[in-house]
């Protein structure tokens, strides 16, 4: 495994040299950074699989947040035709729920009782011990998008990387995350995954993927196999527990 280069070098061709962007798995998506338009690149999380909603890995604020105290860390100036365009000083992935990224109409087709989930957690600095939630979010009927992301799909992972002061390569991948207890889910629902991560020092980054509920086992569905979700060796994965004893 090699070690990551400069965040602002990470296209999509580098990606697929770290190991964390699959093009087979993702059906050859395209990732695209633009460069002109980056002024403080702050990467964090990547979902390799389902297909995530976009590319979010940057801040696009013109002004570095070093010198504008007053941003809360979501600016807004003018877009097309006086409308507001929402700007990042600090990046795309600190804001909830999806890292600023709308609902996409690309879906992945994802098994009605659960599937994979691959991730890619270590593109910052600081995020070399860290917790990753994954909710499932339903879209009801009528609604334009998920409005409740507070379903946990499983108790919370621990997961310790290669280092903490600079990125580092490789993914995880769970091959069979379960649907959130208690919520009704069909096929042909459209639901959202939306993974959180958190760093020792309580920082959060958010990345969603939109996905169409199949069968399980449909043909629609990608096959899961060790070529396209593995573990990468730099990457240790604990469950997070409580007790009063060890003995």
């Amino acid at each position: 495994m090699r070690d990551a280069a400069p965040l602002e070098y990470l296209n999509e061709s580098r990606l697929v040299q770290f190991g964390i962007l699959n093009l087979t798995m993702l059906s050859r998506s395209l990732l695209v950074i633009a460069a002109a338009a980056v002024e403080v690149v702050t990467a964090h999380t990547v979902i390799t699989y389902p297909l995530w909603r976009g590319n979010n890995l940057y801040s696009n604020s013109s002004v570095p947040p070093s010198m504008d105290p007053t941003s809360v860390g979501v600016d807004f100036g003018s877009g097309v035709n006086g409308s507001a365009r929402p700007e990042f000083p600090w990046g795309m992935q600190y804001t909830f729920p999806c890292g600023g990224m709308p609902v996409s109409s690309n879906r992945t087709n994802w098994p009605v009782g659960g599937g994979a989930i691959s991730i890619a957690p270590g593109l910052a600095p600081g995020f070399k011990n860290s917790f990753i939630y994954i909710n499932i979010a339903k879209t009801e009927d009528n609604a334009l998008a998920p409005g409740n992301f507070s379903h946990l799909a499983m108790p919370p992972l621990a997961i310790t990387g290669k280092d903490d002061l600079n990125p580092w390569a490789g993914q995880f991948c769970l091959p069979q995350v379960p649907m959130p207890v208690g919520v009704q889910f069909n096929v042909n629902d459209k639901v959202t995954i939306q993974v959180v991560q958190v760093a020792a020092n309580g920082q959060a980054v958010y990345n969603c993927a939109d996905v169409t509920l199949f069968d399980n086992g449909s043909p629609n569905i990608t096959t899961i196999t060790p070529q396209n979700c593995y573990n990468s060796t730099d990457i240790a994965i604990s469950s997070i527990f409580t007790t009063t004893s060890l003995s």
